[in-house]
């Protein structure tokens, strides 16, 4: 049951910022490479600063690389998964740009859509209860609303009926502003039971789950170019 974004328009983002980041940063190197290379004469101070620039220039192409290939587990955004995630955790995990560098109203997540999903109507699902202990919440779910003749109906042992829950939430740090996540879950609907009914559907399901969950990974400002820092 991968939820794997079909357009993580957040993740792309976050690559064309970062490229134009390091496509910067190679044009000043260039600059001062050319500068040091066109000179007559070269002291022992310039030979070590163009060695120490070039240096830093094909750091950069590697790091624009891995920017947009980036290897597994090596900690940049996009990266694939590289963890053993506990039973009904997604291995996949999204990332979320909050861009706060730019001015202007912005919902991250908003288009960072699910494989088959079309763009298809949402229900606004009231919420009847929340926890203080935990970041949870209990909503009513109103079958007339929906026109899905799948959802109307008791779903039989060995199928399952997909559905995308979308949630709204509020941050107050690193700014005061608003993120959409996603989620693709599996259901089975049944008839209310009884406890001696509801027991032995349990029993018979050894290898349901009753959880599941999904990591993202949100980031406020595109990482730093590690060149930056080397004075030159």
């Amino acid at each position: 049951m991968g939820v794997e974004c079909a357009c993580e328009e957040d993740l792309n983002c976050v690559r064309e910022r970062w490229s134009e980041a390091l496509i910067k940063r190679r044009e000043y190197l260039d600059e001062q490479i050319n500068k040091i290379i066109n000179k007559q004469e070269k002291s022992e101070e310039d030979m070590e600063r163009e060695a120490r620039l070039v240096e830093q220039w094909v750091g950069l192409t590697e790091e624009k690389n891995a920017v947009l290939v980036p290897a597994p587990g090596s900690g940049i955004p996009g990266a694939p998964a590289h963890w053993a995630p506990s039973a009904g955790m997604e291995a996949h995990i999204p990332v979320l740009f909050l861009d706060l560098n730019v001015s202007g109203p912005t919902l991250p997540g908003l288009n960072s859509i699910l494989p088959k999903e079309h763009g298809s109507q949402f229900f606004y699902l009231p919420i009847i209860r929340h926890s203080d202990d935990e970041v949870s919440a209990m909503c009513s779910w109103d079958s007339s609303i929906h026109d899905s003749a799948h959802l109307n109906r008791v779903t039989s042992p060995n199928e399952r009926i997909y559905v995308i829950i979308k949630a709204t939430v509020q941050l107050s740090h690193p700014a005061s502003m608003e993120l959409v996540v996603r989620k693709r879950i599996s259901v089975n609907i049944y008839n209310k039971q009884s406890f001696t009914q509801s027991l032995k559907r349990r029993m018979s399901l050894k290898n349901m789950l009753y959880s599941c969950g999904v990591t993202y990974e949100i980031l406020s400002n595109i990482p730093k170019v590690n060149s930056f820092t080397v004075t030159v």
